[in-house]
């Protein structure tokens, strides 16, 4: 008996190594996306300022595990991502007990296997977001409701409180879980109620409406909405009165729709393979068939699994939540829909069991061979798909081809400088004015050597025309990685790979004054100047010619007394140490002691208690 109990976990343990594998599979291979940056930047906030910041909406829990590892390892992408990896992990066997509640053994097994080579999963284990975290929770959440109703015990009560809280706090979304099983209980009691219509008597009647499970399952909900209670401050304006900002109020949301396109691309994501075609068809006739099969030998798990995939669909639909709504938010959907894929599968089995052995096994072979060409080609499409807007190799480029000093504009309105800003060296090696008309005119009009970041020009149509008509685009095989496909190359999808950055350049001069204005780094505003916090150092190579003394001239301002280190081609020139406070503009000029007509200046802040406002730095003549 011992020896088959260890035996019957050898396959459970084979698909984890195996869904383990898929996830850590080049896990920090590609740079970080957008999303991503602002997920690494955020976890090195403290636990407090964290807490006040992503109550609203609620995406806290991932915050605070990226938090402590950033604190331990850093903010590398491996580790950035390895949270999602783990949890994308443990969805699988997950799901296993999921499936073990409704079905077979063999189900359970299947249902496992398809959720750890799922495209979909894989991608978000690899994404630095909360959407693999909120698959896991989310089926955690779904077994301990299914285990409550067969074995009402408090540790499983306090298994689904723990799951649902965590769900809660890791996404807006993560409250469906709540909802569904809210609703579902319902189902399940008027389906006993109707059972039992016979029995006349009150007490009868309440004990089949409150079981002992009914009961935990209410206590576990009330202490989930109790743990929940210091989210709704935050929570509560965000849903009901929605008002985009930054980016999002620059994009019109319509209400959401449940459209044809919108379950298209979703059952796409759910099944198999993303592949819009015959996979996504397949799968969807292997999950009704699943649900079928399913409803006729227990009718309670399937109309508790069934209800699990509609209802976040019909509350959405009825609700019209003004923000747009992604496919990625439903991802706790997908185990559910891979347990019934699997229990269809298992059907069609049991029906061609029944034909003779050859048939049999020759119906085995050809559906190992279909599942291979089913699972296999995602994969392969998957792993050398770029992530949306690659900004580690945007900034590996600029850092070989870029100059110091060189003005680096980005379409305005957009938060790109920000997110290019993570990977670049040193954010304070440019200029970076709002990518304005008027801005990119008056660069150019001083021949400036500049770079332009592009989105399309969605936002600002007219300067990108401007852009077109005056820039030459840099080609994207010139920066983008040989290794990765940044067009889609084959039938599959999957969001965020999307390759929107385009980049323009105008070869100029090298200037001999820099006025500077800036919105690179993590900054809510542009500002009139450069901000140097304590070690930061503006880098500029200035050029003048003619004549053999030069002079420098450098404009500043800082809340403190100043303390900052001029270094001119690598010597010190001139160490400013407690200049005057307050918020006062100080020019400072002196003689450069060097020939040539180009010169390397550095501006290193060296003041603890205040920034350093550099808005100018000039050679002149004498």
């Amino acid at each position: 008996m011992k020896r088959f109990s260890s035996a019957q976990w050898i396959l459970p343990v084979l698909i984890v190594l195996l869904a383990v594998w898929l996830r850590f599979y080049q896990l920090g291979d590609k740079g970080l996306w957008g999303d991503e940056i602002a997920q690494a930047k955020w976890s090195l906030l403290p636990l407090a300022k964290m807490w006040a910041r992503f109550r609203d909406p609620p995406d806290f829990i991932l915050h605070f595990l990226l938090g402590q590892l950033a604190q331990q390892f850093g903010a590398s992408a491996f580790w950035v991502r390895l949270p999602s990896a783990i949890t994308s992990v443990l969805a699988a066997p997950a799901t296993y007990v999921v499936a073990r509640r409704v079905g077979s053994r063999t189900v359970a097994l299947v249902a496992m296997l398809l959720v750890a080579v799922s495209p979909f999963q894989i991608w978000y284990a690899q994404d630095a977001r909360l959407y693999a975290a909120l698959a896991c929770y989310a089926a955690l959440s779904l077994y301990f409701f299914l285990r409550m109703l067969d074995c009402p015990q408090w540790r499983t009560a306090l298994g689904l409180t723990v799951m649902n809280a965590l769900a809660v706090y890791t996404h807006l979304f993560g409250v469906m879980p709540l909802l569904i099983e809210g609703i579902a209980l319902v189902g399940v009691a008027l389906g006993a109620l109707w059972h039992a219509r016979a029995q006349r008597t009150r007490e009868k009647l309440l004990r089949v409406l409150l079981p002992r499970a009914h009961l935990l399952i209410l206590a576990s909900f009330a202490l989930t909405a109790l743990a929940a209670l210091p989210l709704v401050p935050g929570t509560l304006p965000y849903v009901l009165h929605p008002s985009l900002k930054g980016i999002e109020a620059e994009f019109s949301y319509a209400p959401f729709q449940l459209t044809p396109d919108f379950l298209q691309l979703l059952l796409s994501d759910m099944g198999l393979a993303p592949d819009l075609g015959w996979r996504t068809v397949l799968s969807l006739a292997l999950a009704l068939l699943g649900l079928i099969a399913l409803w006729k030998n227990n009718s309670r798990g399937a109309w508790i699994l069934g209800a699990w995939l509609l209802l976040p669909l019909l509350l959405l639909h009825v609700a019209h939540p003004s923000r747009g709504v992604a496919n990625r938010y439903l991802i706790f959907l997908q185990p559910v829909f891979v347990v019934l894929i699997a229990i269809g599968l298992m059907w069609l089995g049991e029906k061609i069991v029944t034909f003779r052995r050859e048939i049999r096994v020759g119906a085995i072979v050809v559906g190992i061979v279909i599942m291979i060409f089913v699972v296999v080609p995602p994969l392969q499409a998957l792993y050398p798909r770029a992530k949306l807007n690659d900004w580690q190799t945007l900034a590996r480029f600029f850092a070989t081809h870029a100059q110091p000093g060189d003005v680096l504009m980005g379409e305005n309105k957009y938060w790109a400088l920000n997110a290019l800003a993570y990977y670049l060296p040193n954010v304070n090696a440019y200029s970076s004015p709002p990518g304005t008309l008027d801005a990119l005119q008056n660069a150019r009009a001083q021949n400036r050597r500049l770079w332009y970041v592009s989105f399309g020009g969605g936002l600002n149509p007219e300067v990108e025309q401007w852009v077109q008509a005056n820039f030459t685009r840099v080609e994207d095989a010139a920066w983008m990685r040989a290794d990765l496909d940044y067009v889609p190359r084959d039938e599959f999808h999957f969001t965020q790979s999307e390759g929107l950055v385009a980049l323009y350049f105008h070869d100029g001069e090298i200037p001999s004054r820099i006025e500077y204005a800036n919105e690179l780094g993590d900054r809510a505003n542009v500002t009139p100047h450069l901000p140097l916090a304590f070690g930061e150092m503006l880098e500029a190579k200035l050029e003048l010619a003619g004549g053999e003394e030069r002079g420098f001239e450098i404009i500043y301002s800082s809340k403190k007394p100043a303390q900052f280190q001029v270094t001119v081609n690598g010597e010190s020139w001139t160490k400013v140490n407690k200049d005057i406070a307050g918020n006062v503009i100080v020019t400072r000029r002196g003689t450069l002691g060097v020939e040539g007509e180009q010169v390397f200046i550095q501006v290193k802040n060296l003041s603890r208690e205040s920034p350093l406002f550099v808005k100018s730095i000039r050679l002149s003549s004498h």
